[in-house]
């Protein structure tokens, strides 16, 4: 193993807070881990902001693996026309809300490469317009050869026992 200051190691977590995309108006977005990192996610905070057309919207903060969502977090209550909402979803966190701002649990997860978050809005109108979204995350940045699982306390290790000849 390196040096942990030389740049030696085969890996590097730092904490960082991943800007989200801007989405255009009437749509959800949504953030991709990047190939070769493994995140952590601590929270998640985004602004809804809803236009004038009646409906109540029901954002919903979920998380796949690339090819399906395993996990929906629903909001605490639905968000009406003409507010600025925001959401914060927060590793163990109470949900509670102070309408139209809202906080959410969000379990502890640790994403791969390809998975992904982001929201899906149910009633989202064309002008309702999601932003600010920001991921706090630990990054493990994987950069090839042996890790040392011990000094990842936080990372989740599986493992998988093959036919028995």
């Amino acid at each position: 193993m390196g040096s942990p200051i030389s740049g030696e190691r085969p890996w590097r977590r730092v904490r960082r807070v991943i800007a989200g995309p801007a989405p255009a108006a009437g749509a959800d977005w949504s953030v991709t881990v990047p190939a070769g990192k493994v995140w952590r996610l601590v929270s998640v905070q985004a602004t809804l902001t809803t236009a004038v057309a009646v409906a109540n919207r029901s954002p919903r903060l979920i998380v796949g693996d690339g090819d399906a969502t395993f996990l929906t977090i629903p909001p605490v209550a639905v968000q009406a026309a003409s507010l600025a909402g925001v959401f914060d979803w927060i590793e163990h966190g109470s949900a509670y809300t102070t309408a139209p701002d809202q906080v959410l649990p969000l379990p502890a997860l640790v994403l791969e490469a390809g998975w992904t978050v982001g929201t899906s809005t149910t009633a989202i109108q064309a002008a309702d317009q999601w932003s600010a979204q920001q991921l706090l995350v630990l990054e493990t940045d994987v950069k090839g050869g042996a890790v040392d699982l011990g000094s990842l306390p936080d990372l989740t290790v599986e493992v998988v026992a093959g036919p028995l000849a």
